[in-house]
C-alpha cells in the first residue's frame, strides 16, 4: 500500500515524526507499553495483523499476540520489528493509507479535504481507530484506555 494519497512526502514525514514522538518520544526499541502497544508507533496486535506482519487471526488472542514469534510473517518476529525502524515506518505509512481508504469511504476524507486535515484524522485513526475518526467527524470525541481523546490525537496530526 503506498503512503497517503492526500498526504505529499513531506507533509507524510512531519505526521510520521509527529506520532513517533508522541507514542514513543522517538523510541522505536519500546518494548510494549502496560496494553501491549510496541515499537516507535506503539502497535497493538490488530493494527500489525492489518498491515501484514501478524499472521491472520492472530490478535484474536490480543496484544499479547506480539510476543508469540509463530504469529510473526517476519523472521525473528518481535525483536526483529523492534530493531527495524524502516519495517516500522513502512508498517505507519501503510497503516495510514489503509485508514485512509476506511476514511474515504465513510465521506470523512474526499479529494477536497485540506492535507492538514487528512493528517488530522489520520492520527486519530492511528490512535483508536477509523471508527473513532470518523465519531470525531460527526463530533463525538472519544478517549482511548490512557485518556487520550481524539480531539488531542487530531491536533498532533494537524
Amino acid at each position: 500500500m503506498a503512503n497517503p494519497s492526500l498526504i505529499g512526502s513531506s507533509q507524510t514525514d512531519a505526521l510520521r515524526q509527529a506520532m513517533l514522538q508522541r507514542e514513543s518520544t522517538g523510541n522505536y526499541q519500546q518494548p510494549g507499553n502496560q496494553l501491549g502497544y510496541i515499537g516507535g508507533y506503539q502497535f497493538g496486535a490488530s493494527a500489525l495483523e492489518q498491515v501484514g506482519l501478524l499472521k491472520p487471526g492472530a490478535s484474536k488472542a490480543g496484544n499479547s499476540a506480539v510476543n508469540d514469534p509463530a504469529n510473526w510473517t517476519i523472521e525473528g518476529g518481535k525483536t526483529a520489528f523492534l530493531n527495524n525502524p524502516q519495517i516500522q515506518d513502512q508498517a505507519f505509512n501503510d497503516l495510514a493509507g489503509y485508514n485512509e481508504k476506511v476514511l474515504r469511504r465513510a465521506g470523512v476524507i474526499t479529494d477536497s479535504t485540506a492535507p492538514d486535515t487528512v493528517a488530522g484524522y489520520l492520527a486519530t485513526a492511528h490512535n483508536q481507530g477509523a471508527g473513532a475518526a470518523i465519531k470525531l467527524a460527526q463530533g463525538t470525541v472519544t478517549s482511548d484506555a490512557n485518556g487520550a481523546t481524539t480531539a488531542n490525537y487530531f491536533k498532533i496530526g494537524s
